[in-house]
This record gives C-alpha cells, sequence and structure tokens, in this order.
C-alpha cells in the first residue's frame, strides 16, 4: 500500500515564508485541491531533499545531459547531509562543471527545502496546472517547484516523506 503526494517547494532551498503568508498559501492550497486527503505547510529546521519517493529514478547534468552515475550522486549526497545539505555545490564528473545538487535534473522532479506546501491523496493526476503555480508563487513571493511523490506506508501505517536514505550506509 502506498501514500500519494504533491509537495510545492520554493526553488529556493532556504527560503522560508512567514507564518501568515504560509497560512494563506495552505488556504489557496486547499482550495486547488478540495478532494485532497490532507493539505500541509510543513517546515524543517534544515534543509530536506523532497524526493520523488517510489517514482525517483535518474540523476542527470543539467548542462550536457548525461545521466549520472548513482554511486557519484551519491556520494555527493552523503557529503552534502553532513553538513544538512547547507552547500549543494558539486563538480559533475561528466563535464567538470559547477553545479548544485538542487540544480540536477532529476527523473521524477526533485528538490531541496525548508519549508514544503504539502497535499497527501491530492485526487488531482499529477501537477497543478502553470495558473494555479503561478497563483502560489504570487502568495509566497517566489519561484516554486513541483513534486510529485509516492511512499509506501510502513507496517504501523506511518508514511515517511520529506527524507530519502542515500550513500551505501557508510
Amino acid at each position: 500500500m502506498s501514500s500519494e503526494f504533491l509537495s510545492i517547494i520554493p526553488v529556493d532551498p532556504r527560503y522560508v515564508p512567514t507564518a501568515d503568508v504560509q497560512e494563506s498559501a495552505v488556504a489557496a492550497f486547499a482550495r486547488m485541491l478540495p478532494m485532497a486527503e490532507s493539505i500541509d505547510a510543513v517546515m524543517h529546521r534544515e534543509i530536506r531533499f523532497i524526493d520523488a519517493g517510489m517514482e525517483f529514478e535518474t540523476v542527470s547534468c543539467p548542462l550536457c545531459g548525461c545521466e549520472l552515475d548513482p554511486v557519484w550522486w551519491s556520494d555527493a549526497m552523503d557529503t552534502a547531509q553532513q553538513n544538512a545539505f547547507e552547500n549543494l555545490e558539486v563538480t559533475l564528473p561528466c563535464c567538470d562543471s559547477a553545479s548544485t545538487l538542487n540544480n540536477l535534473t532529476y527523473r521524477m522532479p526533485s528538490g531541496f527545502a525548508r519549508f514544503a506546501l504539502q497535499a497527501r491523496e491530492p485526487k488531482l493526476g499529477r501537477y497543478l496546472t502553470v495558473d494555479k503555480l503561478q497563483a502560489l508563487e504570487s502568495i509566497l513571493g517566489t519561484p516554486l517547484k513541483q513534486i510529485w511523490s509516492q511512499h509506501r506506508k510502513r507496517g504501523n501505517g506511518e508514511v515517511r516523506t520529506g527524507r530519502r536514505a542515500v550513500g551505501s550506509g557508510r
């Protein structure tokens, strides 16, 4: 059994709106997804990797399009996680260019954030329309991206989102 989530996160991983702006955004998001099981504003003390869960497939270079070695990506994630994802800068092994873990091309989309709007079981299909996303960007005052995820329920019925186990457990 699994649960589906639509998370709306700022493009800037450090961005956290004020409490009143969060409240306005949650209300607007709830109007956009009236059939959702739940709508929440989620805020973390540290930057988190917001991934696609079971939908996660590959990671590619945003500059040359080369699919990145999963071991390289996992090691880069482990290194960044040691500093609570405060430094996401990487040198890409494919083209020796500078980028960030946040700017990599994730299939399915993933990203880094301290703040997210999250709809559980949104009953949407996939993503918000461009005009709805722009309305949320206007409320929150920042560019946003959408993360569709599917996560397995644990034996106790809980679902873990917003964190991805990375690396080889070293």
